[in-house]
């Protein structure tokens, strides 16, 4: 009990606190995260649209790369296609979102 004609004792040692760490107020939800995370991962992925004949042509190229083998299976037009699509998917869905390189000037 404290005396109510002493006026420092108790108060020189400060108020105990809490458990654990204080509450700022401002917290996400679960709902808020997970929405937080997905629209992180968007601006990682590009979507590309490539020709079903085109696409078996790559697929093959892929596996020969992954099986170490030298074999060309795209042509260089093939090629060119998917370069073409790809470069178009990333300017058309990226735009806005980085800043573009600057053309160097040519001497």
């Amino acid at each position: 009990m404290k005396d109510s004609t002493d006026r420092g004792t108790g108060d020189m040692f400060g108020e105990k606190r809490g458990r654990g760490r204080p509450k700022t107020g401002t917290a996400k939800t679960g709902a808020e995260r997970q929405a937080a995370f997905r629209a992180k991962q968007q601006e990682n992925n590009v979507t590309v649209t490539i020709n079903r004949g085109l696409l078996e042509g790559l697929d093959a190229q892929m596996q020969a790369i992954r099986d170490g083998g030298s074999v060309l299976v795209l042509t260089p037009e093939h090629a060119g296609e998917i370069l073409k699509a790809i470069r178009k998917s990333s300017l058309k869905q990226l735009r806005g979102q980085r800043p573009r390189p600057q053309a160097k000037p040519k001497a």
